[in-house]
């Protein structure tokens, strides 16, 4: 059931590579900005956010771009979007098995 998901996937399902949608995206820039914003003395802590931000805005830029210079159509996206969304289901599935296995 899982052989689908790649190694990386499953090591670390928070990776930027993972963030398709234009939303998530926007939502994932505004909650790195809040954390450099909130953040206290921690150089190495604020050096990781501002690459993570630099990172998510340039990944934002090359959607927009993609979309703005029909790169990339509506129903391309939307197709991204939907196998994401199903990847990510079987990522939280996966995930999931083993926190079951760390109860049981």
């Amino acid at each position: 059931l899982f052989d689908v998901l790649t190694t990386k996937e499953k090591e670390d399902p928070h990776a930027i590579d993972w963030l398709e949608s234009n939303d998530v995206l926007e939502n994932e820039i505004a909650s790195t900005e809040k954390a450099i914003a909130t953040l206290s003395n921690d150089e190495d802590e604020l050096l990781s956010l501002q690459c993570r931000l630099q990172i998510l805005q340039s990944k934002m830029d090359i959607l927009v771009y993609k979309v703005q210079n029909e790169v990339l159509s509506l129903p391309d996206y939307l197709e991204i979007i939907r196998e994401r969304m199903k990847r990510d289901q079987l990522l939280a599935q996966y995930l999931r098995s083993f926190n079951d296995k760390e109860h049981n």
